[in-house]
């Protein structure tokens, strides 16, 4: 809440305090000093940069002191990227770019099969099973638009992390099975089968244990209180 946004106080002992100023100065006059640099990045791959309103790009500049990148327009067939800023931070952020790149040549696509009544289980609540997994093993989950034969319905995405990527083999379980039941992981090929794992545990059984009918009031509680704790305890 400062009146003046570009004064910067530093607090602490007069020779660390000059230390640090003088640190401090150096920074900002190689800020001063802008460049413009270029590097490749396959046009299959700017969608992963661009989606959701840039987050990738946000990161970077966030990363590499506030550069700028610029992707091609869209419709135009360019593989050059413009990154601006000062000199250390815009070969920093290149690197990181080149890094993003390499991780997406190296992601496959493979399917997990589970059939679709249990879509909603394995999504979780507002989707948060999905969106944790896809945090956890870092890949993006795309589940299947619903069956005809289930009201219609629109297209169901796992999570922010969501994404399809063009190349990478596909690994069915078996042949025939139907769309509506497949789900598509993208990512690392490690990756990938560890959020299948990942979701297959997500998948409901059914167990039945055998309880003398006069024991199931004490089961239930009162009013169902004890039974919906042990719902709510075990999900």
């Amino acid at each position: 809440e400062d009146d003046n946004q570009e004064l910067i106080t530093i607090i602490g002992k007069k020779e660390s305090v000059d230390m640090a100023k003088a640190e401090l100065e150096d920074r900002i006059k190689s800020l001063d000093n802008v460049v413009s640099i270029e590097c490749n990045v396959p046009t299959k791959h700017h969608r992963h940069f661009v989606a959701r309103r840039g987050e990738v790009l946000k990161h970077i500049a966030d990363e590499y002191g506030g550069v700028t990148v610029s992707f091609p327009r869209s419709g135009i067939k360019s593989e050059t990227v413009v990154i601006k800023g000062s000199k250390d931070c815009v070969e920093g952020a290149k690197k990181r770019i080149l890094e993003i790149v390499d991780d997406l040549d190296a992601q496959v696509t493979v399917e997990c099969v589970i059939p679709q009544q249990f879509h909603r289980t394995v999504m979780g609540k507002l989707g948060s099973n999905v969106q944790e997994i896809t945090r956890t093993h870092d890949v993006g989950i795309k589940f299947p638009d619903r069956a005809p034969q289930q009201n219609g319905g629109g297209q169901q995405n796992g999570g922010e992390n969501a994404q399809n990527v063009p190349n990478g083999d596909v690994n069915g379980e078996e042949e025939g099975h139907s769309k509506s039941d497949t789900i598509i992981i993208t990512g690392k090929p490690e990756n990938c089968e560890a959020a299948k794992q990942a979701l297959m545990n997500l998948v409901p059984v059914t167990e039945e244990t055998t309880v003398p009918f006069d024991y199931h009031r004490y089961i239930i509680g009162s009013q169902g209180k004890d039974v919906r704790r042990l719902m709510g305890d075990y999900h």
